[in-house]
């Protein structure tokens, strides 16, 4: 699941064309957000190895916006400056 949200507005973004790209640049599936901005890729994409694992999610939404996210990257570590989220149950 992906979800596509305005950084202005935190409104879902309807019609952002997403792409799931492998490590060597092929692309493994497409789709598109829908009136929640989400979308769905297939679970068994994922799970490719080798030169096959998923890399890349692209975003396009139009001519207006263009964005990538690093799948091999770990998230930010916010700890260092004072966020730390809700304490766990």
């Amino acid at each position: 699941n992906v979800f596509a949200r305005s950084l202005a507005t935190a409104q879902p973004l309807i019609g952002v064309e997403l792409q799931l790209l492998a490590k060597n640049n092929e692309i493994l599936g497409t789709a598109i957000t829908d009136t929640d901005g989400r979308a769905t890729f297939t679970a068994g994409l994922l799970r490719g190895t080798a030169a096959m694992t998923p890399a890349v999610i692209t975003a396009k939404n139009g001519d207006a916006d263009y964005v990538f996210l690093d799948m091999t990257r770990a998230g930010f570590d916010l700890s260092d400056r004072g966020v730390t989220g809700r304490t766990a149950p």
